[in-house]
């Protein structure tokens, strides 16, 4: 249990830790709107925003297998994909 919870722990950081990369490069992003082309924003989008959000789908695949459905504060993916 106690190896479930370190874990948990962990995941939860790493997640926290990928959404504030993802806020920070997508502000830097939007704020080259301006002199970008949409199909330069969207390059940058797919060489930096998809991967962070890939890695970040991995930290919240694990926690919402692993936290209990009643302390999970989201729609669960099955949920969401049942709408």
């Amino acid at each position: 249990m106690k190896d479930l919870i370190e874990k948990i722990s962990e995941n939860a950081d790493a997640l926290g830790e990928v959404v504030s990369k993802l806020e920070t490069e997508i502000a830097k992003i939007d704020s080259l709107s301006k002199t970008l082309s949409a199909e330069e924003k969207a390059r940058k989008y797919q060489k930096i925003i998809v991967p962070l959000m890939k890695q970040a789908r991995v930290y919240a695949d694990f926690l919402e297998e692993n936290v209990d459905a009643k302390l999970w504060q989201y729609p669960r993916y099955n949920k969401l994909l049942d709408m």
